[in-house]
């Protein structure tokens, strides 16, 4: 959570394997996950972005 928190707005953190048994849990109005699984059965990897504050308004 440390790195999520010290990313700054507007910029990405990625990583395997995804972890969505977090991820879910994590505040969709400060950030966007988005999951990447190009083979079915295998592992795949995340990327989270810390939303701008532009991008919660709109919100």
């Amino acid at each position: 959570m440390k790195i999520l928190a010290s990313l700054r707005p507007g910029s990405r953190f990625y990583y395997a394997p995804s972890l969505p048994f977090i991820e879910q849990w994590l505040d969709k109005t400060r950030f966007n996950v988005i999951s990447h699984y190009d083979n079915p059965g295998q592992y795949g990897s995340s990327t989270i972005e810390k939303l701008s504050h532009e991008a919660i308004i709109k919100q």
